[in-house]
């Protein structure tokens, strides 16, 4: 007897036949099952046992051609409504029947309208229909090529394909080609609309794929899997689908593996495997083996990714990363190297953050980013201006237009370097802030020049070169708007070269305001600005300090300072080494306002006028008036509004105005005036050999 395997249409399906059943019985169409061996029957549906069986079923069944060599041959009486009923592996009937049936030789069965219920006495009993199918008695095995459908007693599952195994034994069921299937959500719900005979797809899965395993618990599809429903679809290589116990209301778990792909809105997946676990109306998707998530310009990778289908938020956990547009986090001039793009900037324009676990919640009703939420070593690097920031904690609020950093946050980019306890980026209202602790170290060259921070052009003989000068500033509250920045509460300004402090300034409240350069700087409550002595010089020798209530410096296009204006019990305090070693000098000016102006081509003090209760003092000598002006072209101090001096040789009183030439260390008297003199001290000034005494 010959063995031959052919190839029937459609292609993929494949037939035993020989030339003649035994007795002489003409072999009948139909025992084509499956699709090919190799695919099939030697792949990677079926497992190595099954494979066996294969092989023991296609020698025994040689001799059992469902095609006739010899067509005169004669043929078995058909039977009407043939039935049997197989026992499984656990002891559970089903009912395998047929509208007519022909007994073939070695135990087969030649049925038509084939109907197999699987355990008819639980509702998760499977109905199984085909027109055609070999059903072998002893072995309890049905096949066949033609088209099959499956349902399941609770309408549940609907499945159509071509070419199947069914083995009772295993309670499994194997279909070849063309698989379209239907799952419900809920199975009490019918498949069927009332009005029309295709299935009901609101919440239901429809898969389709090249092959299909159905068992009791689980159906896994294979090959170019897709499913798709309301709210998206999944595409991967292999699809289990495991069905809750008899009596449940739902989906066990889905588990997807191989080139796994999930599209929901404008927004994809991909990763090796995902596991869709499925617990009443909560379902996470687990998405591993370089899971990806990505809408539009934003992509999300991770160990772990966790899509919360309920709770419409994406969660990725281990070497989380996710890329945001950069237009949204970017602040402009201070805080970045270069500008920030404009709104219709390149795709690739992006900012990249990580962290040990990132949260995303998603709009409602479609895969809109709302907000995103970084835990753990969180860094957000910017490429495109070098910039990092670095905390625990990172909120980023999409619709807010916020990005929060804490635990220990600290950002920098190009020497720049801000710390607080929380930053913000506030991009709706273009304001950058730091609360509580706030530090904040800049470059010189990005304020435009140190001089704001000098009390005169002395100090400059020793400056370096701005690109060595910072400033650092420290205070409760920082922010930075698009033309200010804002420090308020304990405010400590330092100028440093390198690492050395050169100038001070300790107040409540700074503002630094800025257009195409720093145009102005204020100070106010309990203002003290000071010169450090350089390195060598103690305090008590060199000091330059001044208090007020307020200090408004004005500065230059080219970064100079133009004016500076002090408000409100001025103090001024100034003490220079003596000549020759000698003596310290201290000098002090005190007034209720006191404005100085810089010359323009010199940057040296032009004028300096101080308003309203004035009071001048060196050492032992003191003068007084309502208004003092400094020309600093010729040094000379005139001194006005019933001006008055006082010194150990003696007093003047009701002149017009005192006018000190420091240059000349000389002091001329404008008009009349009154003078008391100590005869002795006169004396000893002009020869300082005699002794002082009381005058006569």
């Amino acid at each position: 007897m010959n063995l031959t395997w052919e190839r029937w249409r459609p292609a993929g399906v494949f037939a035993i036949s020989s030339p003649r059943l035994a007795g002489g019985t003409p072999a009948l169409p139909g025992m084509r099952f499956l699709d090919s061996t190799r695919e099939v029957l030697l792949g990677r549906i079926l497992s190595l046992a099954l494979r066996l069986t294969a092989l023991i079923l296609g020698i025994i069944f040689a001799s059992c051609d469902v095609r006739a060599a010899d067509p005169a041959a004669p043929r078995r009486a058909a039977m009407k409504n043939w039935s049997a009923s197989p026992t499984d592996q656990q002891g559970r009937i089903s009912y395998i029947r047929g509208t007519e049936a022909r007994l073939l030789p070695n135990s087969l069965v030649d049925v038509t309208g084939m109907i197999i219920e699987t355990d008819p006495a639980n509702r998760k009993n499977v109905v199984i229909k085909a027109a055609r199918c070999i059903y072998d008695t002893r072995k309890e095995i049905a096949w066949g090529d033609g088209e099959l459908t499956l349902n399941t007693s609770d309408n549940q599952i609907a499945v159509r394909g071509k070419g199947f195994l069914w083995l009772k034994k295993e309670s499994r069921l194997m279909i070849s080609n063309a698989v379209e299937t239907i799952v419900q959500r809920r199975p009490s719900e019918s498949l069927k609309t009332a009005s029309s005979n295709e299935p009901n797809l609101t919440d239901a899965i429809k898969i389709t794929s090249k092959s299909v395993e159905y068992q009791t618990d689980k159906a896994t599809f294979r090959d170019n899997v897709l499913a798709t429903e309301a709210s998206g679809s999944v595409r991967c290589d292999t699809l289990t689908i495991h069905l809750g116990e008899q009596g449940t209301e739902s989906l066990r778990q889905i588990d997807a593996e191989g080139h796994v792909e999930i599209t929901q809105d404008k927004s994809r997946a991909s990763g090796g495997k995902a596991t869709y676990a499925i617990d009443g109306e909560k379902g996470v998707v687990q998405l591993t083996g370089e899971a990806r998530w990505r809408d539009g310009i934003r992509d999300v990778t991770a160990d772990l990714l966790l899509l919360d289908r309920i709770q419409n938020a994406v969660r990725a956990e281990g070497h989380a990363r996710i890329k945001l547009p950069r237009r949204g986090l970017a602040s402009a001039g201070l805080l970045t190297a270069k500008k920030t793009p404009p709104a219709d900037a390149s795709a690739n324009d992006l900012v990249e953050v990580s962290s040990d676990l990132i949260t995303m919640k998603l709009a409602a009703n479609s895969a809109q980013v709302q907000q995103v939420e970084a835990r753990k070593n969180v860094v957000i690097a910017d490429a495109t201006d070098g910039s990092r920031a670095t905390g625990d904690l990172a909120v980023y609020d999409e619709l807010g237009g916020t990005l929060q950093l804490s635990g220990r946050p600290a950002w920098e980019s190009g020497g720049r370097i801000i710390r607080g306890d929380t930053l913000t980026i506030d991009r709706t209202n273009r304001v950058f802030r730091s609360i509580g602790n706030s530090f904040v170290r800049l470059p010189i060259s990005t304020l435009g020049s140190a001089s704001m921070m000098q009390l005169d052009a002395v100090a400059r003989k020793t400056t370096a070169s701005a690109t060595n000068q910072f400033v650092e500033l420290t205070s409760d509250v920082f922010e930075y708007h698009t033309n200010r920045l804002e420090f308020r509460g304990l405010v400590l300004t330092r100028l440093l070269e390198a690492e050395t402090r050169k100038v001070e300034m300790d107040c409540e409240t700074l503002i630094l305001r800025m257009g195409q350069h720093l145009e102005s700087v204020e100070a106010s409550g309990n203002v003290t600005l000071r010169q450090i002595p350089p390195p060598g010089i103690s305090a008590d020798q060199f000091l330059k300090q001044i208090t007020s209530k307020t200090l408004q410096a004005k500065m230059r296009a080219d970064g100079r300072l133009e004016s500076l204006i002090a408000d409100g019990r001025v103090r001024a305090l100034q003490i220079t080494p003596g000549r020759n070693g000698g003596k310290s000098v201290s000098t002090k000016l005190q007034s209720d306002t006191i404005i100085a102006q810089l010359d323009a081509a010199t940057n040296r003090v032009r004028q300096i006028v101080a308003e309203s209760n004035v009071i001048l003092e060196q050492d032992e000598r003191s003068a007084r008036g309502e208004r003092a002006v400094y020309d600093g072209g010729n040094r000379i101090l005139e001194l006005t509004g019933n001006p008055s001096a006082t010194a150990a040789e003696g007093r003047i009183t009701e002149a017009d105005a005192l006018i000190w030439d420091t240059g000349r260390q000389q002091l001329r008297v404008k008009g009349k005036f009154k003078s008391e003199w100590n005869q002795t001290a006169v004396r000893a000034q002009a020869d300082p050999g005699t002794k002082a005494s009381k005058a006569p």
